[in-house]
């Protein structure tokens, strides 16, 4: 099933009109009408606004069962390396845009690094952490570690 229909279904079996989702997700009509209608495919963003408005989780838009689904066999997620967990606690630390800087320069390819360091120590101003740069393979790389 396509997810505007699903919508629709969903929307009209909570006897709401487009005019309801509108005032409780700030969407104009004339976008929910064109998401149901299968001629705009709605961003993540969206679909968790429309999903709120629905009173339901997000996942509810995707899966038909009753209960909540179950992780795959092999989808577990396996537990964090100490490294691993360092990265994710200096990433919870810093602000939003910050953040949104790490992930650019986590996009680039290993060779487009080079000179990057200086702007990893300016983003990582993390009370009790630091950056320091090393050589490899002719690519300037960062390390991020908790200080002594």
């Amino acid at each position: 099933m396509e997810i505007g229909a699903k919508l629709r279904q969903l929307r009209e079996a909570r006897k709401l009109s487009q005019g309801d989702i509108e005032e409780r997700t700030g969407l104009l009509r004339c976008y929910i009408s064109r998401v149901e209608c299968g001629h705009t495919v709605p961003s993540i963003e969206t679909l968790e606004r429309l999903s709120k408005a629905l009173d339901l989780e997000l996942y509810q838009l995707f899966y038909s069962g009753s209960a909540k689904p179950s992780l795959a066999k092999g989808a577990q997620q396996s537990p964090l390396k100490s490294q691993e967990r360092v990265l994710v606690d200096v990433f919870r630390r810093v602000s939003p845009p910050d953040k949104r800087l790490l992930l650019d320069l986590a996009r680039f390819p290993a060779g487009k690094l080079r000179g990057r360091a200086s702007t990893l120590r300016r983003v990582l101003r993390t009370p009790g952490l630091t950056v320091t740069p090393y050589a490899c393979r002719r690519t300037q790389i960062a390390s991020l570690g908790p200080r002594d």
